[in-house]
């Protein structure tokens, strides 16, 4: 019995130890416990540094890809020289000479003007009064072209003495590594001269951001079929250019005639309303 009790007393000394001693089973699961605990924390703070960098990784990617800044627009403006064919209702200009020529667009990033030196010198006087006078640009070759599209308008009809003619071009130069993104916009506004006068124009205020836009660069008008230059005097001397002119405090575009050899709106009666076209760029 004594032994019995010995034995009792041994085992549960041992049961004891194991479960409440130095290395005993509370003291294993609290050990555990606390390094469930810090393993956790530790693994938080693991994550809260990789989220933490993947934000700021994801806010500098973000200011590359839509950078906050105003992207200015560079514009060149040359004169170019070429010589017409006589005989003819077209001639063209070689633009090569332009750095970027084979990505320009005409009415948009590339702009012709009747500048004084283009004065329409040597093309024929007798005509009648429904023309007009068309643009065309091949970028592939740099090729800028002027043609009449009727028989009826001007014509070079010199055979000798044929002398050169100058056009102005603006042109747009992208010197950004952005790719420029240009919402360009065409409308048709119609306007009626008045009889007698070498000058007309058009009231462009129904274009949403007119007092922003900038005579050839952002704003181009276009002489188009619809512009024919009927009931305008055919009897004029060869010497005289058209010039444009835009007043984007009121939204005025104009158009005359530099010289009164140039021709002239004759008629007090029966006249039409002129239509030109416009190319404005909305940003």
């Amino acid at each position: 019995m004594l032994i019995t009790i010995i034995i009792l007393l041994i085992l549960a000394t041992i049961t004891i130890n194991a479960v409440v001693g130095d290395n005993g089973l509370i003291y294993q699961a609290r050990s555990s416990k606390d390094m469930s605990s810090n393993e956790i924390a530790k693994t938080e703070g693991n994550m809260n540094e990789v989220m933490s960098e993947y934000a700021n990784l994801m806010s500098e990617d973000a200011e590359i890809s839509e950078p906050d800044v105003d992207i200015e627009l560079t514009w060149e403006y040359v004169t170019v020289s070429g010589t017409p064919t006589a005989n003819s209702y077209s001639m063209t200009w070689d633009l090569t000479s332009i750095p970027n020529y084979q990505n320009l667009e005409l009415n948009k990033t590339l702009n012709p003007v009747m500048v004084s030196s283009f004065d329409m010198a040597n093309w024929s006087t007798s005509y009648s009064r429904d023309w007009s006078m068309e643009w065309g640009y091949t970028p592939e070759t740099g090729t800028l072209s002027v043609k009449v599209n009727s028989q009826a308008g001007p014509q070079v009809q010199y055979g000798t003495g044929l002398r050169s003619r100058t056009v102005g071009i603006y042109y747009l130069k992208n010197e950004s590594d952005v790719e420029l993104d240009l919402t360009w916009n065409y409308v048709t506004v119609s306007g009626t001269p008045t009889a007698n006068s070498y000058s007309m124009t058009w009231d462009l205020t129904s274009i949403p951001n007119y007092q922003n836009l900038d005579l050839n660069k952002t704003l181009n008008p276009v002489m188009v079929s619809s512009f024919d230059m009927a009931n305008w005097n055919t009897s004029y001397s060869r010497d005289w250019s058209m010039e444009w002119g835009y007043t984007p405090e009121t939204g005025t575009l104009s158009v005359k005639v530099n010289s009164q050899a140039g021709p002239q709106v004759q008629y007090g009666t029966g006249l039409r309303d002129r239509t030109v076209g416009i190319y404005y760029l909305e940003n």
